[in-house]
Parts: C-alpha cells; structure tokens; sequence
C-alpha cells in the first residue's frame, strides 16, 4: 500500500477494506472482479476510490456471462450503471431499498418486503400509522382512494422521459395528487417541461382524473369496460337524494346491479369525467350520449 501511495508501483491488488475511505487523488481506474457477488453500496464505495482528482477515471466490474447472473445482482448492476453522476448517491440508497426491502421499524428485522407493495405505497402505509399514532382521537379518518381499473395502457414512456428518477417522481406525485387543480398542475408542469404527452400519459391522467372524482363523488371502486363502466359505491353513502340525483342526471343508462354497485352505459372516460363532475355540482342533466 505505501509503495502504491508513493507511486513506486502502478498496480495495486487488494481486498474490499480500500471501500473504508482510501483517498488517492491519482488512482483512476479500479477493476472488480466478480462484481456481481458484491452489494450495491459496496460497489459504490469501492467505485468512489477513483476519480478523487481532477481527471477522467473508469470503474470496471467484472462478471460471469450475463446469463448466468441472478436477477438481484443485474438489478444492482444496472442501479449504478444507472446512477453514475455526481450526487447519485440518494438515488442508489433509493433504489436498494426498494430492492432489498426497509426492514421492521419497530423490530429487529433488517429486511423487508417493501417490493410487494412498492417503495411510495410502502411509505404512504408508514406515514398514515404514525398519523393514526400522533392525530387527536377526534380527527376523522382520511378518505380511500377509489381503485380504477382501466384495461388500456397509461403510462409514461421512457421515449418522453428518459431519466427513470423524472418519472418516478412524476408517478409519485400523481398518486397523491387528491384534487383535479394539482393534477392540472401536473399535467401542465409535464407539458412544459416535455412537450405535448403522448396517448399514453394522456390516458394515465384520465384515470386520475377519474379516481379524484369517483373517491369524491362517494366510489370506491372504478371498472372502465368498452362503452360502460362500473361504480362500486362506499358503505353508507346510498340516500334518496343521491340516487334523484343519479337519475336526474344519468337517466337510461344508469342501471343497478344485484350486489348494489352501479353500471352506466353508453360512456367513455372523458364522457365519466364530465358526468361525475356534474354529479359532484348537482347540477343539471346530462346530455343523452349515443
């Protein structure tokens, strides 16, 4: 190790302790073998012995034929594959996380099974224990979102957005987005910052749209089939002037089922939209859609 400090060697073959904070300002290129056996933050930490200095440095690991890799370890590859700009460091605790698991809180469990659910569900969970926890007993439940199923493809392409942390982040956001002005706002902000979205986002909106006015409208579940959907209603919300409300506005098309959930035909989700927001208002009647 003194001879490489002193530069009297160029090479210098040794274990993971360099990972423990080694700074050689002109060391720039590190090679490690069997990368794929290794975890994410210590390839990070053995990945940051180079390029210390002022000049270009290259970290190269090593593995076995792509094949025969497991899927934990190509995920952990292509993270820091991902992430190798300054500060990537949160994106990558980020990203193992979500791949190893956050462990018990209130345990000694380590690892978790936040992969189920995903990282945001996982923290929203959190966040609203805590709030049951710290909250005045008086302080009425948060409503549940309605649920949406929508058999169409609503997503953000990585053609739009290519930086996946942009997107998440997009996602994220739209998920807790409760009111149709902040999905407004979204929607604007990703126009201007991407240009016109495409069909696809177009869709993804649509859907939250319809979620916001559906949980409001007293819904819980959502189910868009060709030309009709299915409105499942929240316990206790049934009354007489809803229902002269429904009918005033949906008419023939509206129809009961047995298990009390309600089936609008002749639709389309931008027609839902309108028709919800007009059932929220109370006013008026909907036009007769062919």
């Amino acid at each position: 190790m003194a001879r490489f400090i002193r530069r009297d060697s160029r090479i210098l073959v040794s274990t993971t302790i360099v990972e423990a904070g080694l700074d050689i300002p002109w060391a720039n290129t590190i090679l490690v073998n069997r990368a794929d056996l290794f975890g994410i933050a210590e390839l990070y930490q053995l990945r940051g012995r180079v390029g210390r200095g002022g000049q270009q440095a290259y970290a190269y690991f090593i593995t076995g034929a792509e094949d025969s890799l497991n899927d934990l370890a190509k995920k952990r590859l292509h993270t820091l594959q991902e992430h190798s700009g300054l500060g990537s460091g949160y994106q990558i605790a980020m990203r193992d996380l979500e791949i190893r698991g956050a462990g018990s809180l209130l345990g000694h469990q380590q690892t978790g099974q936040v992969a189920m659910v995903g990282l945001d569900l996982y923290l929203e969970m959190v966040e609203e224990a805590i709030g049951h926890l710290t909250e005045p007993s008086g302080t009425p439940p948060r409503t549940e979102q309605a649920r949406v199923e929508w058999k169409i493809e609503a997503r953000i392409p990585e053609d739009y957005i290519d930086h996946p942390s942009e997107r998440i982040d997009f996602y994220r956001r739209l998920a807790h987005a409760d009111n149709l002005e902040a999905i407004e706002r979204l929607e604007d902000e990703l126009g201007d910052r991407f240009g016109p979205p495409p069909r696809t986002t177009r869709h993804l909106f649509a859907g939250a749209r319809i979620r916001v006015l559906a949980t409001n409208s007293g819904f819980t579940e959502v189910s868009l089939r060709e030309r009709e959907v299915v409105l499942k209603e929240r316990a206790g919300m049934f009354s007489q002037d809803r229902l002269t409300r429904a009918m005033d506005l949906f008419g023939d098309r509206l129809s009961f089922q047995a298990d009390g959930s309600w089936k609008i035909v002749r639709t389309l989700p931008g027609i839902l939209i309108e028709d919800l927001k007009r059932f929220l208002s109370g006013s008026g009647s909907s036009p007769n859609h062919s």
